[in-house]
């Protein structure tokens, strides 16, 4: 949101980023796939406990056959409700790559002026892969950022963004058009939220990656609006190294402003490792 933030966050991909120089929290992609559906508003103290369970349990079947059966069953199952992209393991096509330079974005610096070409180049590429893929999200309280993940048009963003669930909102696309979606909940304990696009098309998405890879010392980027959308320039887009990770958290030196919630975190592979979430004043302040 537009509305700076100084608190602190708890520690958050599918299957499962200041001036005022600040490092953001990002939620961890790893461990939230199923959070990526869309849940419901419903306070946890409202959420009625499921029925005991039966004491007597009936036998079941061991015949070869049934057991089969109950495979076929249990595959079925999966497919249907598997709605989560699978992660991505590979660097997007068309991004240059040199062992010395992967070594140099897994946490080295450039010694030389030939390496840091190499990493501009790389750079170069990659803004031209996530820059088109950020959005800005307009709501009647304000302004945030986000990142569409499905061809389908769903968009991830920071659940204080996104808010309760079934609110009609606007997505603005990096041209300036603006086009009508729908909040779909939030998951506050990780500050992630999901927005689903209603206008039929096939939309240009970015790939979830897996931060359980991370490492620290690792070169990151980060796009999004800060001050919101301004349509007389792209998403900036802004380099970093991460600092410190824990459960449900990346911490990074990315420079960060209001606006930017919301935004995705990239690693240098182009994929979504975490989420815009929150912006203090000190590097050290984002915990």
């Amino acid at each position: 949101m537009t509305k700076r933030s100084h608190s602190a966050a708890t520690r958050f991909s599918s299957r499962r980023l200041l001036p005022i120089c600040a490092a953001a929290f990002f939620v961890l992609l790893f461990a939230a796939a199923p959070n990526l559906a869309p849940v419901s508003a419903t306070p946890p103290d409202a959420i009625k406990a499921p029925p005991a369970q039966s004491q007597a349990f009936t036998k079941e079947k061991t015949t070869p056959a049934a057991a089969a059966e109950k495979s076929a069953a249990e595959k079925t199952s999966t497919e249907k409700t598997s709605l989560a992209p699978p992660l991505a393991t590979t660097r997007l096509s068309g991004l240059s790559s040199t062992p010395r330079l992967e070594q140099i974005l897994l946490g080295g610096t450039p010694q030389n002026k030939e390496e840091l070409k190499a990493m501009q180049e790389r750079l170069r590429q990659l803004a031209a892969k996530v820059i088109p893929v950020t959005v800005g999200i307009r709501l009647p309280s304000g302004m945030g950022s986000g990142v569409i993940i499905s061809e389908d048009g769903y968009v991830l963003t920071a659940g204080h963004v996104s808010n309760r669930p079934g609110r009609d909102i606007k997505v603005i696309l990096p041209d300036g058009r603006q086009v009508s979606a729908r909040t779909l909940g939030a998951n506050y304990g990780i500050d992630s939220g999901l927005v689903k696009i209603t206008e039929p098309g096939k939309w240009p998405h970015a790939e979830l990656g897996d931060s359980s890879r991370l490492k620290l010392g690792q070169w990151c980027l980060v796009t999004g609006h800060p001050g919101g959308f301004d349509k007389g320039r792209t998403a900036p887009l802004r380099v970093g190294r991460i600092l410190e990770l824990s459960p449900g958290t990346i911490v990074t030196d990315c420079t960060l402003v209001g606006g930017d919630s919301g935004g995705p975190l990239f690693d240098a592979d182009g994929h979504v490792i975490g989420i815009n979430s929150r912006i203090g004043n000190e590097l050290y302040a984002n915990l």
